[in-house]
């Protein structure tokens, strides 16, 4: 009887820890998979962001902003520069 005892309390802790460590694998995994879909919509998002500020830089450029005001008659300018602020 002791022996029958011993052997189905080990079993018993056996099948509980099996059971927690399948269970912290799923919830591992579950996890994993959250962070590889945030890391791609993070990486569309950035991806926007970029494209959406190159559109914006071309449409500001004063080559293009001379061509807009010349064909609202707003300025005739003779010729158009950019100047550059460097940051030290």
């Amino acid at each position: 009887m002791v022996g029958v005892a011993r052997v189905r309390r080990s079993s018993i802790v056996v099948v509980v820890a099996l059971t927690l460590t399948i269970l912290g694998s799923m919830y591992d995994a579950s996890r994993q998979i959250e962070i590889h879909q945030l890391r791609v919509s993070c990486s569309r998002i950035k991806s926007n962001y970029a494209e959406q500020v190159g559109t914006l830089t071309v449409m500001s450029a004063p080559s293009q902003i001379a061509t807009k005001a010349g064909a609202l008659h707003l300025v005739d300018p003779v010729s158009v520069t950019q100047s550059t602020v460097h940051v030290a």
